[in-house]
C-alpha cells in the first residue's frame, strides 16, 4: 500500500505564504543625508544611497545675512541639526545655530567667537566638537543645555 505524502493543510498554508508576498513591499530603512555648501548659503537634503537631491533651501537666519554654512551636524540625542554660518557682520562672523533643513530656517545659538570651520557631535560625550579654520585643533564646546 502506498502512503500518501499530500498535507491539504501544508499544501493551503504555503500557498497562502506566496501570495501574501507578493504583496509585501520592502520597507525603506535609509534616511536622508543633509549638507551644506560651503560657497554658498543654502541646505541640501539627499536621498540615501542615490545622492538625488530632495531639497535645495537658502538658508535663513532672523537678523543676519549668511554669506555661507561651512558645517553642519546632527545630535542624535535631542535629535537636532546644529550648523556653523558665516554672516557679513565682522563683529559676529561665525554663528552657531539649529536648522530645520526642509525650509532652511535657522534658531541663534550665539556667536561661537572664533573662525570655527568643522562642527561634530560627539554622543559618548554629548558634547559639540569644533576645529578653526586655521587647523589649530580640535575643541570640546558646551554650548550645549
Amino acid at each position: 500500500m502506498k502512503k500518501n505524502h499530500f498535507h491539504p493543510k501544508s499544501f493551503l498554508a504555503a500557498i497562502l505564504l506566496i501570495t501574501l508576498s507578493l504583496f509585501i513591499q520592502p520597507v525603506k530603512t535609509s534616511a536622508d543625508i543633509v549638507g551644506t555648501n560651503r560657497a554658498l548659503p543654502v541646505i541640501n537634503v539627499f536621498q540615501d544611497l542615490t545622492w538625488n537631491v530632495l531639497s535645495s533651501n537658502p538658508i535663513t537666519l532672523t537678523g543676519y545675512t549668511i554669506e555661507r554654512a561651512p558645517s553642519i551636524t546632527w545630535n542624535s540625542d535631542n535629535l537636532l541639526f546644529y550648523i556653523i554660518l558665516r554672516t557679513t557682520s565682522y563683529a559676529t562672523s561665525r554663528r552657531l545655530a539649529t536648522i530645520n533643513p526642509a525650509p532652511g530656517i535657522c534658531t541663534d545659538i550665539g556667536d561661537m567667537g572664533g573662525n570655527f570651520s568643522s562642527l561634530t557631535y560627539s554622543a559618548a560625550t554629548r558634547t559639540l566638537c569644533t576645529m578653526g579654520g586655521t587647523g589649530s585643533g580640535l575643541e570640546a564646546n558646551s554650548l550645549l543645555p
